[in-house]
This record gives C-alpha cells, structure tokens and sequence, in this order.
C-alpha cells in the first residue's frame, strides 16, 4: 500500500472524522490517522478540524499522477470520497481547506482545495461501519458515474450537507427530490408517493407520503418569510421533517449510485409502487395515494 508520504500522493485532513481504525482503503482512496504517516506539521492542526486537540487527525489520501492534470484528477478522488462518505451516513464530514504533495527532503506544496465547511456536527464511524462502508464503495466503484439528474441531484443533497443545520438544507434536499422523482411517470404519482415508494415499508408509506407533505408546507412557511422557530415543539418538529427527509433522500441517492434503482429512479418508484398494490391485492387508496396518482394514460382513440 502507498503511504502518504510518497511524492505521487496528494493529501487532505478530512474535517470532522472520527473512526477507531487506523486506515481504511475505499476503492482508489484511502483514509490514514495522521500520526502513522509521514505529514506536514500543517495538516496536523486541530484548528478547525471539529476535533479535540487529544484526539486523531484523519487524512484523505490518493495518488496523483504527473502535473496539474494529476493533481485535479486526485483531488477529484478525494471529493468523490467525501461524496461516499456523506452518501454513506449522517454527520458533518468534508475536506480541509488545503491539500499537500511532498516535494521530497521533507518539503510539501501546498494546495488550496476550495471544499466548502461541512455542517457543523462529527462524523462518526463504529467498526462494523467500516465494513460496511467498504462494501458500499466497492459497489460504487464498478458503476458508470452518475450523469444528469442523479449527478445534479448528488450535487444539491451536498449543497444540503453543508448548511449549518438540516432545517436550512431542506430546500436544497426537497430540490434534490424533484429532480430525481418529479417527472411523468407510468402512473403519474405524486412526489410524496414516490418517495414512500422507495423508502419506506409497505405499512409505513401512508406516513413517509404525510411527512414529505409536511416537509413541502414547512418550506413554504420558510420561503414567505415567516418565522417557524416559536417554540422548542415547532422547533423540535421543523428539525425532525428536515432530517427525517434528508435521511429518505440519502437512502433512494444510496441504492441510486450502486445500481439499485435501473436508469431512472422515478420509474423504480411507479414498479415498488405497482408490487406493492399487487401484494395488497390492489391495495387501498391510504396505501397507493389518490385515485387521480394512479391513472393509468389511455391509448389514443381509446
């Protein structure tokens, strides 16, 4: 395995990290503590880092090739990481504002990376996770890389990522969902139909479909200015729906990204949708939605 200090390497410390092993490889990536490489004095500053002076610096690390094309090409590595991770599970995880490239004789380049602060909150891993999030990279790793709507729905579901609190993402997050389900369908269903569709057990849909309405009255509140936090109950509600639809959305983008849901996740969600009612012996309208969501178009002349 290549070690960080190698002169065809390019490092990063990763704000926010916390993990009990010492180096986890991740598909064309690697994440090391600090102190079992070779890295600049710099890179090993709590300042910033949401972390305890006494606890671990981790660093992203990927090999880059000769020039500037190398260099993007492994910064790039380290941002798709960064994607993986927050794709992976909740908390606040991101890159540091500079990546390093030792110039040999224990000299280093400094690189500015231009990441944004994630959200203000650790990322923390148990060791069963770093199976499991090795197993979810490999599987991402012999994908094609997301393109159109899914890539723009990644994007927006980061943008989310980085706002201080997930009350303030849920537009970013609500965008992220139309894109990925808003379209015309077989069936025509509705947003909050289709997100229970793919996130949620047959039983549990009638209320996945409520809290993505909810979520959508929340953000209306948000955009005509009105002030929601009044009480540390509508507080405590504002933040549940918001989190409650960042986690739905980090679930469909999840099984998205690894192939799941075939090339188009709105029509993933119409067939959950029509296993389900034929499970149910065509179900009821609180399990399938509303009779106008489940039109079927008739052919022309029909």
């Amino acid at each position: 395995a290549a070690d960080a200090s190698e002169a065809d390497s390019i490092l990063v410390p990763l704000v926010g990290l916390q993990m009990p092993v010492a180096r986890l490889e991740l598909a064309g990536a690697r994440i090391v503590r600090a102190d079992t490489v070779e890295a600049p004095a710099e890179a090993l500053h709590s300042e910033g880092m949401r972390r305890s002076s006494w606890e671990p610096q981790f660093l992203a690390v990927a090999d880059a090739g000769d020039g500037p094309e190398g260099t993007a090409a492994a910064l790039r590595t380290l941002r798709e990481l960064v994607t993986l991770l927050r794709l992976f599970k909740e908390g606040g995880v991101g890159l540091g504002p500079h990546a390093f490239a030792p110039t040999g004789e224990g000299r280093w380049r400094r690189i500015a990376t231009g990441a944004a602060a994630p959200r203000l909150a650790v990322y923390k891993l148990v060791e069963a996770e770093t199976g499991e999030l090795r197993d979810f990279a490999n599987a991402v790793a012999g994908r094609p890389y997301p393109r159109g709507e899914l890539a723009w729905a990644i994007a927006r579901f980061e943008m989310g990522c980085e706002r201080p609190t997930a009350t303030e993402a849920l537009s970013d997050h609500l965008l992220s969902l139309r894109a990925l389900l808003d379209e015309d369908g077989a069936l025509s269903a509705a947003l909050g139909v289709r997100v229970a569709a793919l996130c949620a057990e047959p039983g549990e849909r009638e209320d996945a479909k409520r809290r993505v309405e909810r979520a959508f009255a929340l953000e209306r509140r948000v955009m005509s200015g009105e002030v929601v936090e009044r009480s540390s109950e509508e507080i405590e509600g504002a933040l549940g729906t918001a989190t409650w639809v960042e986690e739905a959305l980090r679930s469909i983008l999840r099984d998205a990204v690894r192939g799941s849901l075939g090339t188009s996740v709105g029509e993933a969600a119409d067939e959950a949708m029509v296993a389900s009612g034929l499970e149910a012996g065509e179900g009821s309208a609180q399990q399938m939605g509303e009779t106008s969501e489940w039109e079927m178009p008739l052919p022309d002349g029909a």
